[in-house]
């Protein structure tokens, strides 16, 4: 149902791909007076703009008429980033604002500041340059990381601090004249911002990271549709921000300031834009199963001719009419994250999915016209053990026994997928503090999984390399000494496996030593 784009077809050769792309909604400026501002997501074009808080600040800076703002993405082919809209260079910008929502792009970051020609240290950088600005979901939670290499961090929601911003640069003649009164004007201006050269890297007043209080004021929607990413078929929507349900794994409860729900009278218009310029309309949020209205979005937009996408479930909250409005918008997967298969394990991460119903909610999905059903797990969380894990194969192979039999009898049998991820400890969360399981005892126990459901046919195990939840944990749980780590890598071709004999000990330190109720945290600066 994916309607035609408007815009003719633009070339991204000589700004990082060779991919032909077609978008729709991009916005253009002259350059004269403006503050001009890059807005850069530290991955490839198809991951950045697949990104929806990109198109969210992207919008909300280029709706102030003093302000052009331009997107670059890092180089797939090895070339220097250029502005996607004009193709200038970096450097040419006042700010580069990078949004960072996942810790592994750290390295891509420093692989841009390289391939543009600035130093990499803020300390480095002169008056001349642009300033280096950094806000996302990871970078609230904790910036130590990467703090030697920024000159201004964003904790929290972005609607109301990028207009701070902007009209606080603005405001000052020492951008690019005067890098340490700007860094001073903006810290007594706008609330919520970390600036470790004049603050340190562990400030003595906390920092409060900004919430938007009236989430009915803005739409956070798909601004410019694009034909290469990865919901290029699909209007995004955040229909909710924060969540209830405080699971101890994740970030979301602890670092927004509450759950809010945008109403259906306030997403009409953003629903009805989706349908006429995608026709497919995508539901965002954490608390989407929580939402109220939740059934009420599917019914309007399937009865205003579009069709209804949702990210994973809670199981609790399929229910029949819900799952009709997703097989009538031709949605053939039902996702569910059930995080473990161990009653006592749900208990202790505070996920409260009682198992036994599983069953009926997988029957009901197949019977409804669902074909495939996928499920995503958690290894290594708190307190897991042996009986944990063989608990967790004997639920797949029992949905496993019931998705094929009840495929088998409505004459159609479609794939099962099963999602097996490594638990990364997060800032702010209960589990903040907890050691990592190491890789060698991460993969014994998928070795045992796999060994438990040996033989299964129509079943499919997707998991990333185990070992890769060292460096996820490391720039995720890491102090200002993991940019040593990322600077190393950085030197070393990017190659971060290179680096983990080098720096042992602070992996050590970091990610598999317990922290006591003493230890000091290193983003403990950062409230809500």
């Amino acid at each position: 149902m994916r309607k035609n784009l408007k815009s003719t077809a633009e070339t991204m050769r000589n700004r990082g791909s060779s991919f032909s792309i077609r978008e729709d909604g991009a916005v253009k400026k002259q350059w004269r007076g403006r503050l001009k501002i890059c807005l850069v997501y530290p991955n490839t074009y198809y991951v950045g703009m697949s990104n929806l808080g990109l198109h969210a600040v992207y919008s909300l800076w280029n709706d102030i008429d003093e302000v052009v703002c331009e997107r670059a993405f890092l180089s797939e082919n090895g070339e220097t980033p250029r502005s996607f809209e004009s193709g200038r260079e970096l450097t040419e910008f006042d700010v580069i604002a990078f949004t960072v929502s996942f810790e592994n792009d750290y390295i891509h970051f420093l692989r841009i500041l390289s391939q543009i020609g600035l130093p990499l240290k803020s300390s480095d950088r002169h008056d001349h340059h642009p300033l280096v600005i950094m806000g996302g979901a990871a970078i609230s939670m904790n910036p130590c990381p990467v703090a030697p290499f920024v000159d201004c961090f964003v904790f929290g929601d972005g609607e109301e601090v990028v207009a701070d911003l902007a009209t606080t640069m603005r405001a000052t003649p020492f951008l690019r004249h005067d890098k340490k009164k700007i860094l001073e004007y903006l810290l007594a201006e706008v609330s919520g911002i970390f600036v470790p050269a004049l603050q340190g890297y562990f400030p003595e007043q906390p920092i409060k990271r900004r919430g938007l209080k009236f989430i009915n004021s803005f739409l956070t929607k798909t601004e410019i549709v694009s034909n290469f990413t990865e919901f290029s078929d699909v209007f995004l929507v955040e229909v909710s921000r924060g969540c209830p349900q405080k699971c101890r794994f994740c970030s979301v409860s602890y670092t927004e300031t509450s759950t809010r729900f945008r109403r259906l009278s306030f997403l009409k218009s953003a629903f009805d834009e989706g349908i006429e310029r995608v026709g497919r309309v995508g539901l965002l949020g954490a608390a989407l199963s929580d939402h109220p209205e939740l059934l009420d979005f599917a019914d309007y937009i399937v009865s205003r001719g579009g069709e209804v996408s949702l990210s994973s479930l809670r199981v609790e909250a399929v229910g029949p009419k819900l799952i009709e409005l997703l097989v009538h918008s031709k949605q053939k997967t039902l996702t569910l994250a059930l995080e473990t298969g161990s009653q006592r394990l749900q208990e202790v991460i505070h996920k409260r999915t009682q198992l036994d119903t599983l069953s009926h909610v997988v029957t009901t999905a197949l019977d409804a016209g669902v074909k495939n059903l996928k499920f995503y797990f958690i290894i290594g969380l708190p307190t897991e053990q042996t009986e944990d894990i063989l608990q967790l194969a004997d639920l797949i192979k029992r949905v496993h026994r019931e998705f094929l039999a009840k495929s088998k009898s409505l004459g159609h049998i479609g794939t099962l997928t099963v999602s097996l991820n490594p638990f990364i400890p997060k800032p702010t969360t209960p589990f903040e503090a907890c050691a990592h399981v190491r890789v060698e005892e991460l993969e014994r126990r998928f070795r045992l999984i796999m060994t438990e459901l040996e033989g299964l046919q129509r079943l499919q195990i997707n998991h990333e390399g185990w070992d890769t939840a060292i460096l996820q944990s490391v720039l995720s749980v890491g102090d200002v000494d993991a940019s040593e780590f990322l600077l190393a890598t950085h030197n070393d071709g990017d190659n971060w496996r290179k680096q983990v004999p080098r720096f042992q000990s602070l992996i050590e330190k970091t990610i598999y030593t317990p922290k006591t109720l003493s230890h000091v945290l290193p983003w403990s600066f950062i409230t809500r």
